[in-house]
C-alpha cells in the first residue's frame, strides 16, 4: 500500500511540477498591479502573480490541516490518561470488592 501511494504521489508531482515549471518559464513578462486606494503599483511578471496566491492557499491549508491536527492529538493524549485513570479506579474497586464476595461465588 505505501509502494502505491508513493507512485501515486510521483504521477501526480512530476506532471504538475513540470506544468508549473513551464508556465513560470512561458510567462516572465511583467504587468503593472496597482490596487485601487493606493497611486503606486507593482511590476510583477505574470507566473508571481498567479502561482503566488496559490502557494500562499497551500501554506494555509497545510497550517490549517496542522493545527486540526494537532489538536485532534491533545484530545487523544487527554484521553488517553483518562482512561488511564479509569483503568487504575477500576482495579482498586475490584480489588476493594473482592474479599466481599462469598467462597463458593464462582
Amino acid at each position: 500500500m505505501r509502494f502505491i501511494s508513493r507512485l501515486l504521489f510521483w504521477v501526480i508531482a512530476l506532471p504538475l511540477g513540470a506544468a508549473i515549471l513551464v508556465f513560470a518559464l512561458s510567462n516572465r513578462q511583467t504587468v503593472p498591479l496597482a490596487f485601487w486606494p493606493f497611486d503606486e503599483g507593482l511590476e510583477l511578471p505574470v507566473y508571481a502573480i498567479v502561482l503566488g496566491p496559490l502557494f500562499a492557499g497551500l501554506l494555509a491549508g497545510l497550517f490549517t490541516g496542522a493545527g486540526r491536527r494537532l489538536a485532534a492529538l491533545a484530545r487523544v493524549r487527554t484521553l488517553a490518561h483518562r482512561i488511564t485513570v479509569l483503568e487504575r479506579q477500576l482495579e482498586a474497586a475490584s480489588a476493594k470488592a473482592a474479599p466481599t464476595l462469598p467462597k463458593d461465588h464462582p
